[in-house]
């Protein structure tokens, strides 16, 4: 591989003088050359090593040998800092190079030696700090005396400059006006004075040409302004004044135009044309083949539209269903919508009243042909001022309002916290009917009020029939299960009747499971009425209960307080009617001052009752010693005294057990 180096002596010279006028002066210097492979600039990375010698062959060394790895060669070209001391006392100095591409082997030298130029040896002014006297300086930061011409674009000599051109264009030496600018003219290629086109200097600015957005000092409100009119060719109209309302800007060709639209610019075939007005267009259609979309409000009907679709009207959509089509209109003069086919169903409102309707006819259904929801929240059936939550009327004779069917629950089923969970009432049948083959013909649950209520004034408020279960059955956590009325006095007209037809069967049961509960409670406000009344005609019995029967205080007929006490003062057994309690003492107190006195404590008012008491007799045979007696006497309001002896010395008292009853 032949390979041969050009030193360029020229750059080298360039290059060191740059390097001491741009750093404190040192030792190094720049080497630039040229390296060939087979005769064509090489190109790659190589290796380098540059020794310092004192002869152009042969010779000593001098100073130690410098490598360069990883060189950058690009078309030849190549460039490296070198270092070698300060050995320059003046003496020639020659450079070898050796070279070989990275990772190729052993360096080859190039020859010759390049002699190093006269550039390194600048390092000797490191001894001449200052120059009294310097005939050329290259660098001279303070001289207070030169001498000489100056050359460029200042001329003249140290006492008198003068700037003869700019950037190397030459300057007129002409003195400029008040006012006046440095500007460049282009024919005479030259710098003279001026007038700045400016609307106060006199000129005036035809057009603007700008990369971004006009900018200004003016702040937050900008003063750049233009003034008179701006050709068309210089992004203008050309025009001086806006033109008349209404009027279009128009091209003829030549020039900007204003005017108002003109027959010429309606497209053939139209008789009229949409106009960007909100005044009506008389005989204006318009037929659009294609979608169109519209960002603001659509009127029709109205010249301020107040939605995206506003009509003022009747609107009708044929929706291809067998109903017929839909009409948003006033259906008998109230706000809604109508289907209208062969026959008809309103949505109407009336401000107080939504009522859904339907009638056989195309003609308006009538108002109480449907569901009327009441403001109120009210809802009615049959009527449009319902006064309940669901009011049903039905006003044709011998049909139901309101009928329920289930295969296997309540048929109808009222829930009510404060009043009647289902009510009826009828003036010809009955109020509420139910029927059931497997369950309640009629439940009714209520917390407080009646579970189910029925008022009649000619049959049965509540009718219930079952071939299996209660025909009416009542759930009441404390109100009443089952409530009737009715004002007729008759067997068969009863605010609630039942009747038992088969063997045991029973016509009204009650029951309560909870305390306090009543299973059938009876009320009567009349001195001479009945809460509740029984009669067996059959001789039979009237009231059956299986278990206690309890009574007020304050009221009479029932018994108050039985008790069976031994002659220890021990209670035996009891009953409270008041507290309906038969367990323990019953909430009774026996003591027993001294024998034969038996002070019983009632717990409750006792004055004013009457009082039973039976000594109980003891032996198999009667004898005189064996029959016993017994006296009562009021001890304070609620406690009674009995005295118990013997018949044949009823002088002195003797403890016998005994039964005392107070009703």
């Amino acid at each position: 591989m032949k390979k041969n180096l050009t030193g360029l002596i020229s750059v080298l010279i360039v290059v060191v003088i740059l390097s001491v006028g741009a750093f404190s002066q040192t030792t190094e210097f720049v080497y630039q050359g040229q390296l060939q492979s087979s005769s064509a600039p090489a190109t790659g990375s190589y290796d380098f090593e540059f020794l310092l010698f004192d002869a152009l062959s042969g010779g000593t060394q001098i100073g130690a040998t410098l490598t360069k790895s990883g060189v950058t060669v690009a078309n030849g070209i190549f460039s490296v800092k070198l270092d070698f001391g300060s050995n320059y006392p003046g003496a020639n100095r020659f450079l070898e190079i050796h070279v070989v591409q990275t990772g190729g082997g052993a360096f080859t030298p190039l020859t010759p030696r390049q002699a190093v130029s006269s550039a390194p040896y600048s390092v000797k002014s490191l001894n001449a700090d200052t120059a009294t006297n310097a005939t050329n300086a290259t660098n001279a930061t303070n001289a207070v005396n030169f001498s000489g011409p100056l050359s460029g674009d200042v001329t003249g000599s140290q006492g008198s400059t003068t700037v003869a051109r700019l950037q190397g264009n030459n300057l007129v030496n002409t003195a400029p006006l008040n006012g006046q600018v440095l500007k460049f003219n282009t024919a005479a290629n030259q710098w003279e004075p001026g007038t700045d086109n400016t609307s106060s200097g006199g000129g005036g600015v035809t057009s603007v040409t700008a990369s971004g957005p006009l900018a200004s000092s003016g702040g937050a409100t900008p003063n750049i302004s233009l003034t008179g009119a701006v050709p068309a060719a210089n992004g203008g109209t050309g025009l001086s004044a806006a033109g008349a309302a209404g009027n279009l800007l128009r091209s003829n060709g030549a020039a900007w135009t204003s005017s108002l639209l003109q027959s010429a610019d309606v497209p053939t075939g139209s008789a009229n044309y949409i106009q960007n007005a909100t005044a009506p267009q008389a005989a204006s259609n318009f037929n659009i083949s294609g979608n169109g979309i519209v960002g603001g409000n659509v009127g029709i009907g109205t010249t301020n539209p107040q939605a995206k679709l506003d009509v003022n009207g009747t609107v009708q959509i044929a929706s291809g269903g067998s109903g017929g089509q839909v009409v948003f209109a006033a259906p008998n003069g109230e706000s809604g919508m109508l289907i209208s086919g062969t026959s008809r169903a309103d949505i109407r409102f009336d401000g107080s009243t939504l009522k859904l309707l339907a009638g056989v006819s195309t003609g308006a259904p009538i108002s109480t042909n449907g569901i009327a929801i009441a403001t109120s929240g009210n809802v009615g059936i049959g009527t449009t001022n319902p006064t309940t939550k669901l009011y049903v009327l039905n006003s044709v004779a011998g049909t139901s309002a309101i009928t329920g069917e289930s295969a296997s629950g309540p048929g109808v089923y009222g829930l009510s916290t404060s009043s009647r969970g289902v009510f009826g009432e009828s003036t010809s049948g009955r109020g509420v009917f139910g029927q059931s083959s497997s369950g309640e013909g009629v439940l009714g649950t209520s917390t407080i009020g009646a579970g189910v209520s029925g008022g009649s004034t000619n049959g049965s408020g509540v009718l219930g029939v079952s071939t299996n279960s209660a025909g009416v059955s009542g759930t009441s956590t404390s109100g009443s299960g089952v409530y009737g009325e009715s004002p007729v006095s008759s067997l068969t007209a009863a605010g609630v009747y039942g009747k038992g037809t088969g063997s045991g069967s029973i016509g009204v049961i009650g029951e309560a499971n909870i305390a306090n509960g009543v299973g059938v409670f009876g009320v009567s406000t009349s001195p001479t009425g009945f809460g509740m009344y029984a009669r067996n005609n059959s001789g039979g019995r009237a009231i059956l209960a299986e278990g206690n029967v309890a009574q007020s205080l304050s009221s009479n007929g029932l018994v108050k307080a039985m008790l069976f006490v031994n002659d220890f003062g021990e209670i035996l057994r009891c009953y409270n009617g008041v507290t309906n309690t038969s367990s323990g003492n019953c909430g009774f107190t026996v003591t027993t001052p001294v024998g034969g006195v038996f002070r019983i404590d009632y717990g409750f008012a006792i004055s004013g009752r009457f009082f039973s008491v039976t000594p109980n007799y003891n032996g198999s045979n009667f004898s005189a010693e064996k029959n016993y007696g017994a006296n009562i006497r009021l001890f304070n309001s609620t406690s009674m005294e009995v005295f118990t002896f013997a018949a044949n010395n009823a002088a002195n008292l003797t403890p016998v057990s005994f039964t005392i009853i107070a009703y």
